[in-house]
């Protein structure tokens, strides 16, 4: 699955993962799942509303969806209601993504057990993204420089065998980590600043990207 592409043909608006789009319903396709349209949408687009909350949703309803994938091969976005999923990232998870990102960026000041944790916490940082499963996985995903899935399913499996390299032999794969951390290139580094400093003016990567603009 992937998240959003540059290829393939796209007209009208660019609309990205993220972004809000005002809909109309206009059929149940059965289950979650029913058909919605949208004038922000690109033009000969299908779109999908996949709901948490089937039973509340009506044909002829207009109201706000977001958008959780762009798939320009199948010219098909799909989009979700309710705001799991796009939740900001709490204090909690602050302090624990803040140590994860530091695995990927400095992890000569970490501890080798420390790094260990800091690992793990990476991994699950990107299975977050790919999975699509908790509260602020698109919080995630913006703070992290908004990275193809395809290519990080790739850095999932280079950090768990990072992990069991450096639990195995105690030293840290460099050339591994360099390979596992590219999907990202600089985006890390501004990750970790927004992170160390959630409060500072122009420190955007925490907020919600859910706006087209007009």
């Amino acid at each position: 699955m992937r998240l959003d592409s540059p290829d393939g043909p796209r007209p009208g608006p660019k609309v990205e993962v993220g972004h809000v789009l005002p809909c109309t319903v206009v059929d149940h396709l059965g289950g979650r799942r029913f058909e919605v349209t949208s004038k922000r949408a690109p033009r000969g687009w299908t779109v999908v509303l996949e709901s948490r909350n089937p039973q509340g949703v009506n044909e002829g309803d207009h109201t706000d969806y977001w958008v959780v994938r762009v798939d320009p091969k199948r010219r098909e976005l799909l989009v979700r209601d309710g705001t799991h999923g796009r939740l900001p990232i709490s204090e909690a998870m602050r302090l624990r993504y803040m140590l994860a990102v530091r695995s990927m960026v400095e992890p000569e000041t970490l501890k080798p057990e420390e790094l260990l944790e800091a690992l793990a916490e990476a991994k699950g940082m990107i299975s977050r993204i790919i999975k699509q499963d908790s509260a602020d996985w698109l919080s995630v995903y913006q703070l992290l420089g908004k990275p193809r899935v395809g290519s990080i399913q790739r850095s999932l499996d280079e950090l768990t065998e990072l992990r069991d390299k450096l639990k195995a032999e105690g030293a840290l794969d460099q050339d591994l980590l360099e390979r596992a951390t590219r999907p990202f290139y600089e985006g890390l580094d501004r990750a970790l600043e927004a992170l160390t400093y959630p409060d500072r003016a122009g420190s955007e990567d925490l907020e919600d990207d859910d706006d087209l603009g007009d």
